[in-house]
C-alpha cells in the first residue's frame, strides 16, 4: 500500500465517525499526524511523493545507455583521448561531443557509477621496473622475510 492509498483511507475512516486517536493506533501513527493526513484530505491534497528530488538529469535515460553503450564497446583511444581508459575528462568530453551537454567534472563519476564504472586509478608503477626481477623477489625474498618475522 502506498503512503497516499494509506491517507486516503485514513481520510475515509475519520470521515465514518472514528477518532483521531483510534485512527493512530490502528494505523502505528500518532494523533497529530493523524490530523495533519485529515487536514489534506480536507483541501484535497493526497499527492503521492515524486521518487526524484532535485535537478532533472541533462541526460535522459536512453541517452545514458547509449552512452554506457559507447563506453562498454570502446575504448578512450577510439574517441581519440590520450589514454585507453575512461576517465572524467574524456567522459565529460564524449558526453559533450555525442550529446552536446555539459555536465562539471565534478559530477561525471556519480554518471560513471550509475553506469556501472567505477572511479579507479591505475596503481602507478616505475616505468624501469623490471616484471621478471619483481616477481622473483617476491617468491624468494619476499617469503623468506616473511617466516623470518613469524618466528619472531
Amino acid at each position: 500500500m502506498t503512503k497516499e492509498e494509506r491517507n486516503k483511507l485514513i481520510y475515509a475512516r475519520h470521515q465514518e465517525g472514528l477518532s483521531q486517536r483510534r485512527i493512530g493506533e490502528l494505523y502505528g501513527l500518532s494523533q497529530s499526524a493523524v490530523s495533519k493526513i485529515v487536514l489534506a484530505g480536507r483541501i484535497g491534497v493526497f499527492k503521492q511523493e515524486e521518487e526524484h528530488r532535485g535537478r532533472k538529469s541533462k541526460l535522459n535515460a536512453k541517452e545514458l545507455d547509449q552512452l554506457g553503450r559507447y563506453m562498454r564497446e570502446n575504448t578512450a583511444l577510439d574517441y581519440g583521448f590520450a589514454t585507453g581508459k575512461w576517465d572524467k575528462w574524456s567522459v565529460q568530453e564524449l558526453i559533450k561531443k555525442e550529446f552536446g551537454v555539459n555536465y562539471h567534472e565534478n559530477h561525471i563519476w556519480q554518471l560513471m557509477k550509475k553506469l556501472g564504472f567505477s572511479t579507479q586509478k591505475p596503481q602507478r608503477r616505475d616505468y624501469r621496473q623490471d616484471v621478471n626481477q619483481v616477481a622473483a623477489f617476491k617468491q624468494e625474498q619476499a617469503a623468506a622475510l616473511k617466516k623470518k618475522h613469524s618466528r619472531e
